[in-house]
């Protein structure tokens, strides 16, 4: 046998950039880690490509994606342990957090000057808030002066 009568054995048809696309997104994109099924699945679209080396950037690019955003996840879960339901995850109590600013991450007292969720005043954080990143500043700003509870004066307990 041929190796390329072996490669259309084990390639029964040629999968395109989008299935590769489609494929390592559904392996390195996911909030769970991937199953056996779907390993086996891209490494079969790799394998019967055209060109399967050029997959490999492509590939690369999906699993940093995907390590960036997990770690991310970890770090929110690390500094905002209060689930606050629907609203998501905050590093104060839900009741301080509804009490501010009804969980709003465009909130602004115009007459204080305070400003989103935890109604800082004066401290370093990014306004307004438009990314994850802005997020995790302000969860962390607010997990340094909670301070597992010590710090309740800053919101008024």
């Amino acid at each position: 046998m041929t190796p390329a009568a072996a490669q259309a054995a084990k390639c029964p048809t040629q999968y395109d950039r989008a299935d590769l696309h489609r494929a390592a997104k559904q392996v390195y994109d996911g909030h769970s880690a991937a199953t056996r099924h779907e390993r086996r699945t891209l490494a079969r679209v790799v394998r019967c490509q055209e060109r399967p080396r050029a997959s490999a950037r492509v590939i690369g690019a999906h699993t940093r994606r995907y390590r960036r955003h997990h770690l991310l996840r970890l770090e929110l879960r690390r500094v905002a342990p209060f689930d606050c339901g629907s609203h998501g995850h905050f590093a104060v109590p839900c009741g301080i957090i509804a009490r501010e600013s009804r969980y709003s991450w465009g909130a602004y007292n115009s007459s204080s000057g305070a400003l989103g969720p935890y109604q800082f005043l004066g401290w370093r954080v990014p306004w307004p808030v438009r990314s994850s990143a802005d997020k995790l500043a302000h969860h962390r700003m607010a997990a340094k002066l909670w301070a597992g509870g010590a710090g309740a004066g800053h919101w008024g307990f």
